[in-house]
């Protein structure tokens, strides 16, 4: 009598899903494949360029001015502002900002005396086309914010870029308590002005 092989269900489970997985892989491998590549890829930033112009070219620096004849609770020096340019000479619009690197120091006569900073105002303002940016502050919060990157003009986008141009003004206020003396003048200062790429929300 022939004695019948009986496999149990859980190993005839297994060898089934064995030579199911073993099809696929199979099947896996033998797929067809096929590629394309882009080459030569690479990558720049855009350019934030910033210049002023006084009296000379177009540079990173040109010569200041004299802000001479400041009355004390007066009026802004010179009436007319004095004139300057900006250029957007990059490739992306600027949040444009101003600062003192280092403040002034003021002589008063006759001494001692001091002149308070935040009551010398700078009165700063640009146009180009038709949009207006204009700053008007003291001169110990320009001081102050020299090291994280200025105190910025308002409204603050600046409305171009490529080599487009403000035609811009600069006066300077004295409040009547600014000082305590005959007159008072000051030691040469630096104006600043930086360029940050405006980030769409």
């Amino acid at each position: 009598m022939k004695q019948v092989l009986r496999l149990n269900p859980m190993f005839r489970a297994v060898g089934v899903f064995s030579a199911v997985a073993a099809l696929v892989t199979g099947i896996t491998f033998a797929a067809l494949t096929s590629q394309a590549s882009l080459v030569n890829n690479t990558i720049s930033s855009a350019t934030a360029s910033l210049q002023v112009k006084s009296s000379g070219s177009f540079a990173t620096q040109d010569a200041g001015f004299v802000f001479s004849g400041v009355t004390p609770g007066g009026g802004a020096v010179p009436a007319l502002g004095y004139a300057f340019q900006l250029r957007n000479n990059g490739t992306v619009d600027l949040n444009i900002a101003a600062s003192i690197p280092t403040a002034p120091i003021f002589t008063v006569s006759p001494g001692p005396g001091a002149v308070d900073l935040t009551k010398v105002d700078l009165i700063l303002s640009c146009t180009a086309g038709s949009e207006t940016f204009a700053l008007t502050t003291d001169l110990a919060a320009l001081v102050a914010a020299h090291g994280t990157g200025g105190v910025v003009m308002a409204p603050d986008a600046l409305p171009f870029s490529g080599s487009n141009t403000a035609d811009c003004t600069a006066k300077v206020q004295m409040d009547s308590d600014a000082f305590a003396g005959g007159s008072a003048s000051s030691t040469n200062f630096n104006i600043v002005f930086t360029g940050t790429n405006v980030v769409a929300p």
